[in-house]
């Protein structure tokens, strides 16, 4: 940077700084949250995100989290939230499975009529083992 440019940054007083600090970062969260209500908000998503936050605020936390980690992670991460974060969403968004929430209903559906198939299955036998066993 220029001299005339640093001199010209170091005249505007620490209120005004932090207020626009705050404000451009406000601005980044909403644009986040923005992204991920415009995609599906299925549970994998919502797994993703809701790990990655927890975790990296756990580090930003509790700093000796990271003691027993081998010392290269240790230098990957080097104590940062924001990479902790994209670290964890990013290698998430591998493993887990892609669903969308129609496919997610589908699977929600089929697991119900199962537990209606086992349960008018499993019916029936314990009724004549109650029956039997009040007769005796």
């Amino acid at each position: 940077m220029s001299p005339k440019f640093s001199a010209l940054i170091t005249t505007i007083p620490f209120p005004v700084l932090g207020g626009a600090t705050i404000t451009v970062f406000g601005m980044i969260s909403l644009t986040g949250i923005q992204l991920l209500i415009k995609d599906e908000l299925s549970s994998r998503n919502m797994t993703i995100v809701g790990l990655s936050l927890a975790l990296s605020m756990g580090i930003s936390s509790v700093p000796e989290a990271t003691a027993l980690f081998p010392d290269v992670l240790k230098s990957i991460i080097g104590g940062s939230p924001i990479v902790v974060a994209a670290f964890v969403a990013f290698t998430l968004n591998i493993i887990l499975p892609k669903m969308t929430l129609a496919d997610e209903k589908k699977e929600r559906e089929a697991m119900e009529e199962e537990d209606r198939e086992e349960s008018e299955n499993d019916s029936p036998s314990i009724h004549r083992r109650t029956a039997a066993t009040s007769r005796a």
